[in-house]
């Protein structure tokens, strides 16, 4: 099992927020991703130890779809949704686009 550091797992979220408005997605599904890269990256303690503790959702924004994708990407080192809504679009577009979202 990888152990992503919080850092690491906001951008994958950012990342994420990105895609889903690329795509025209509802914008508050990829505002829920913002807030919850944001909780994630200001979060104190490892987000992993909490996830073994059961204690994802304590952490800012991180709802329970949201927990659910970080369940698997634990469980299993990729998430399938993840991977689909980001499907196409080239790294370096969701990450210049998720630098300019996060110095807003």
């Amino acid at each position: 099992m990888r152990q992503y550091t919080n850092a690491e797992i906001a951008v994958l979220l950012r990342d994420v927020a990105v895609a889903l408005r690329m795509r025209g997605v509802d914008r508050f599904q990829s505002g829920a991703y913002d807030k919850a890269a944001q909780g994630v990256e200001t979060h104190p303690d490892a987000l992993l130890r909490l996830w073994e503790h059961g204690r994802l959702r304590n952490v800012a924004g991180v709802g329970g779809s949201i927990a659910q994708h970080l369940d698997e990407l634990f469980r299993v080192g990729r998430v399938a949704y993840w991977e689909e809504i980001t499907e196409g679009i080239p790294e370096v577009v969701l990450t210049s686009c998720a630098s300019l979202a996060s110095a807003r």
